[in-house]
């Protein structure tokens, strides 16, 4: 949903969304030994890539960051 909302907005600022490129700035909060977090970035990720496909546009780089957390503190997304 990101990536489409990112390119609606390109486009209603005037700019040419064919050669937009994406790229990625995640954050996420810390997996530990909660499998069901490990969905969210799984899930990010997939969703994403689906975007790419459909839009038929690249990423061209990203950053991820596994470490939401502020010492002991879990940061949510």
């Amino acid at each position: 949903y990101a990536v489409i909302e990112a390119t609606a907005r390109l486009v209603a600022a005037g700019a040419n969304w064919s050669k937009a490129r994406f790229s990625y700035q995640e954050y996420f909060e810390r997996m530990d030994k909660q499998a069901e977090r490990f969905g969210q970035p799984v899930a990010a990720l997939l969703g994403s890539i689906e975007a790419q496909i459909q839009l038929g546009l690249p990423s061209i780089g990203g950053k991820d960051s596994m470490s939401g957390t502020f010492e002991e503190l879990t940061v949510p997304p």
